[in-house]
This record gives structure tokens, sequence and C-alpha cells, in this order.
């Protein structure tokens, strides 16, 4: 079993060096001397605004990049980690590297999928990246510009009007055995939480599995059970917990009457045997497969909306929030848990982006920070009690998601290739070690109806 592995995380470059306005002032500045020079019309001068403004924009980003790493790297001390870590098949990128001391991350993933380069025994990828700062530059390919362009124009709140943020690559539409190389037995994308969890044997008995990852799941149910202050007779829905673990663990351990949306009719089959394994009615425990946007309203105490679907227009969001307000109880609390990306962006921010944006899912790479959030339950009405910064335990999740691809990796390659197995491999590794430092967050709230009742 690998050890996890902690690295130094310095701080780099990124949003509070970049300036916004010099970069808007260069942009509108380009062609205004392109137009002033030819004595071209106010005509001209707004089409040149128009077709310059994109790549001059990307050449004041990268000119910022290219400044800030070569700033950082000459800080930085001169020995290379390039041998201690990584192997090359290739004796002429194994030299070039070996000269340069660093490796754009986003080339590593490129050699990386292509056999290229590979980590050198001991080390595997979590090693990797959890030392990335050792090796890797963040200046992103060129090759990328496009995508990159990109992330700055979905972070424009009216660009949900311009191209829906929908929409997922072929290794998302999966089959749940892909899945299950890596989610455990709970077959759903449930993070765990970090606990000692010798003080809940008696209550945990009968459940499947005691590997770390489970002990941390069910930790995470029953954290989610307290902050919810779930009580006997509580009418339950569930919406976004893939597999119906939670909805189950209420109903057991909680004397819940629960309801739970599933994505799928296998989440549904899966959820339906391991309910009437536990010996539950459906007036304990009801699971529906639907798209929880259509559900049928009714009245509910409490309300728990786990793993926002990334991504999700700011309008539909607001719109099934609105929802879930009005088929709360006046008294009723929901708990919404949520990922985002920091707001005071790194320069690798970028290149874990574009990554996903490339090889995960379109627009994954989209989230919003904390703020964000709290004003979209306000707005809707909500009076938020609790909000919690869970990454750790997330980060923490990440590694024995890592190990359990790493136990499957045979029968994953024999069913869906080599490459589609790095290609994951590495987004587990990599999310580890950027959700431990901030970059990709996680945050649960905790909020009832904001109408004059206690909070």
């Amino acid at each position: 079993m690998h050890a996890a592995s902690t690295g130094s995380t310095p701080d780099i470059a990124g949003r509070r060096d970049f300036s916004l306005s010099l970069a808007l002032a260069v942009v509108v500045g380009v062609p205004g001397y392109v137009a002033l020079a030819g004595g071209y019309t106010l005509d001209s001068f707004l089409l040149l605004l128009v077709v310059l403004a994109a790549p001059v924009f990307l050449v004041f980003t990268y000119a910022f990049s290219y400044v800030a790493e070569s700033t950082r790297l000459q800080q930085r001390a001169t020995s290379s980690a390039i041998d201690e870590y990584f192997e090359f098949s290739e004796a002429g990128m194994a030299s070039f590297y070996r000269a340069r001391g660093t490796v754009p991350i986003l080339s590593f993933v490129d050699a990386y999928l292509a056999g290229r380069m590979t980590p050198r025994a001991p080390h595997h990828l979590l090693d990797v990246f959890a030392h990335r700062h050792a090796w890797a530059t963040f200046l992103p390919p060129v090759s990328r510009a496009h995508l990159l362009l990109r992330h700055w124009l979905d972070r424009l709140p009216w660009m949900d009007k311009v191209w829906p943020r929908t929409g997922a690559h072929d290794s998302i539409q999966l089959e749940r055995a892909f899945y299950q190389g890596y989610l455990g037995r709970t077959s759903g994308l449930l993070y765990g939480r970090i606990t000692d969890i010798a003080d809940h044997q008696e209550e945990d008995e009968g459940d499947d599995g005691d590997g770390p990852l489970e002990q941390m799941q069910d930790a995470a149910l029953r954290w989610i059970c307290s902050k919810l202050e779930l009580s006997p007779g509580d009418r339950h829905l569930d919406l976004g917990s893939d597999g119906g673990h939670l909805a189950i663990h209420a109903a057991r351990h909680h004397r819940s009457s629960s309801t739970a949306i599933l994505v799928d009719s296998d989440a549904l089959a899966l959820a339906t045997e391991l309910a009437e394994r536990h010996q539950l009615s459906r007036g304990q425990v009801l699971f529906i497969c639907a798209d929880y946007s259509t559900v049928a309203h009714a009245q509910y105490d409490k309300i728990t909306w786990i793993n926002v679907p990334d991504p999700l227009e700011e309008e539909r969001f607001g719109k099934l929030l609105a929802d879930i307000h009005g088929m709360l109880t006046d008294d009723g609390t929901l708990f919404l848990q949520a990922g985002g990306l920091r707001h005071a962006w790194q320069l690798e921010d970028w290149n874990w982006a574009i990554f996903l944006e490339q090889a995960i899912m379109a627009h994954q790479g989209y989230s919003k920070p904390l703020h964000w959030y709290v004003q979209k339950l306000e707005q809707a009405g909500f009076c938020v009690k609790h909000a919690e910064n869970v990454s750790v335990h997330c980060a923490a999740t990440f590694v024995h998601w890592y190990r359990n691809w790493e136990a499957h990796r045979e029968e994953i390659v024999a069913k869906y290739g080599e490459r589609r197995w790095k290609i994951w491999a590495i987004y587990l590794a990599w999310a580890a070690a950027v959700t431990k430092q901030g970059t990709m967050q996680n945050y649960q709230f905790v909020a009832t109806k904001n109408n004059g009742t206690t909070i």
C-alpha cells in the first residue's frame, strides 16, 4: 500500500499578482495604437478591438505566466528532481528535461499517457503530484491556448447564456463498473471524513466492509445526519448521493422516513438490494430513479443535496434551490455539499482546469467560490447556519480512491484500455494534491428557511 505522500506547496504567482486592469488596458491599447498609427476610423478601431482582443489577452497572459514562473524557478534550489521522480523511454527527452531541470506539468501528462515518461520506483503518481513543485513548471502549453481562453471566459457570469455548461467526454459516460474501480463499495461519489471511528463500532456493526475508505465514508454519513439533527419520523429527501447510502443510513440509524433520488437504473438496483439486505421496508426508505429537477413536490423535514453537479448553470441552480425551499417545512433543514475553485487562483489552477476540460468533463474546471454559494442560498430564501470547507477530508478520500484504482489496474486496463486507466490515475492523484492545497475546494452548508422561525 502506498504511503500517503506530502509535499511542499509553495505560494506561486496567481490572482494577487495578475493585474486585470493592466490586461484590459493592453487589450484596448494595442488595437488603439494600430488604429492611430494607421489613421483608421472609430469603426475600424472597434473592428480591430473585436478581432485582436482574444489573441492580445492570451499573449499578455502568457507573458505574465512566463515572467512569474521564471522568477519562481530562479528562487528555487538548482538541484534537479527529474532523475529522482521519472524514467524516460527516449534518451533525447531525458536529456532535454535534465538540462532544463523542470517539466511543464501538462507536458508530463502528455508524456505519461504516451508511455514516454513514468514514475521511477518506488515513487508513484501520488508522490509525483504531491512533490510537483520540485520538478514542474506551470506555464500552460501554447497548444492549449484555446482552452486557457475558454477557462477565462467561463468565469464570466453571462457566459451561461453563450454556451450551456453541459456535456461530458466519453470517459465520463461509462458504466458503473468503471467507477467501482476506485469508488469502493459505496459505488457513489461520497467523500469521507477523517475521524476516530473507535467510538462508533457498535453503530457501524453490520455495515459492509471495514476498510479505511469505508470507515471514512461511514463517518461522513454520521456527520451529515448529526448536522441535520435527524430525528425518528423525520421526512427526509436525499438528492444526488448516488447509491442511496445516505438514505439507508438515515433510515437504519435515525429511523427517518427517507426518499432518495437516484441517477440511473443501476443505482436503483444496487440501492434496493442494499435496503433489502438491511431489512428496510418501502415505508422506511424509498428510491426513485429520476432527474431530481422533475420530482413531484412534497413536504420534507430534512433535505440533503450531496455533490451539486458541476457544471450547473447559474439560473438552473437558483431554480433548484427555490424548489428545495418550497419542499422544506417551515422549520426544515437543508444540508448542501458543493465543490468549487478558489477565488485567489494560482498558475497551477489553469493547468488543472485545462486538464479537466480536455480529459475529464467539459466545464469541469468552471466552479464557483464560497461566497457565490452563500449568495445563492440567501437569494433563494435560506439562512446559512453552518459553512465548512471540507477539502482536507476530500483529499484523503482521493488518496484512497487512487489506491483502489491502482489495485484494480489489470481489470480496468483489460476492459477499458491503458490510456483510460492512466487518465483517471492522473485525475485521482492530482486531485488529491490540489484539493489538499485548496485549488479545488469542497464546501458543506447547513441552512434553514429565513422566514422568522428560530435558527
